[in-house]
């Protein structure tokens, strides 16, 4: 869903976490406790990797 989000919108948030599909499986609460800490730095080389 990430992967996604980012083709669409170069670019992913914390915040777009809370809408939908995220929201449907847990938002950005589920995605933190998944991930803990690491979710900044995760979204971050995602965003790169992806919308380049």
């Amino acid at each position: 869903m990430m992967r996604d989000h980012i083709a669409a919108s170069l670019a992913i948030e914390e915040e777009d976490l809370e809408y939908i599909p995220f929201s449907a499986r847990g938002g950005a609460y589920r995605a933190r406790r998944l991930f803990g800490v690491e979710l900044d730095e995760l979204m971050r080389e995602l965003t790169e990797a992806l919308a380049a």
